[in-house]
């Protein structure tokens, strides 16, 4: 499992789909409007909210990572110069 798997395992629910919800917020609407991207806004808006969690701690992880290979790096210069 690589690691972006393993990560979106831990903060999203099996089944975690916008589908139904987006089907839900469509069939509230009235019949005869014109559907565009932004009629569902909302919905789509509340979804990806998720994701910001998800994409601060993949980007603390890689700030984590480069600060340990560097470190790494300048011990591994200063044990074999």
């Amino acid at each position: 499992m690589t690691f972006v798997a393993r990560e979106m395992t831990l903060f999203f629910v099996p089944g975690d789909d916008i589908r139904p919800k987006v089907l839900a917020a469509a069939a509230k609407l009235e019949h005869g409007i014109d559907m565009s991207p932004a009629t569902l806004k909302d919905v789509s808006d509340n979804e990806l909210v998720k994701y910001d969690r998800f994409i601060k701690c993949l980007t603390e992880r890689r700030r984590k990572t480069k600060r340990f290979l560097l470190r790494s790096r300048s011990l591994q210069s200063m044990l074999h110069p």
